[in-house]
């Protein structure tokens, strides 16, 4: 689940709620260029920014890792960002976020 940075905040907040997420990968041409969160769009909802766009709350560059990354290196990334786009020769395999690592411990 991804948004694109022109998306706006009302098409966030519909993805958040379909899938059950809290925060999602922004691409652009398929590339990762940011991570928008619930807290993100809250935070622009009450300062009064209904129309803003993805692009204006988002958290730009998200970190990145090879698929050969371990379990400590991508939870240390975790502790600054929400998530981690994995991702090899420049082509996007997926995405890592706390709650991944934190469900094979304490289930959905």
């Amino acid at each position: 689940v991804s948004v694109h940075p022109a998306s706006t905040l009302r098409e966030a907040v519909r993805k958040f709620r379909e899938h059950d997420i809290s925060q999602m990968p922004v691409f652009d041409s398929g590339h990762p260029v940011g991570v928008v969160s619930e807290n993100d769009v809250l935070a622009a909802m009450v300062e009064g920014r209904h129309a803003a766009t993805v692009r204006e709350v988002m958290e730009e560059s998200p970190p990145t890792v090879s698929p050969e990354a371990s379990i400590k290196a991508v939870s240390s990334l975790l502790r600054y960002c929400p998530l981690v786009v994995v991702s090899e020769r420049g082509k996007t395999l997926g995405v890592v976020s706390r709650a991944d690592l934190l469900e094979p411990l304490y289930g959905k």
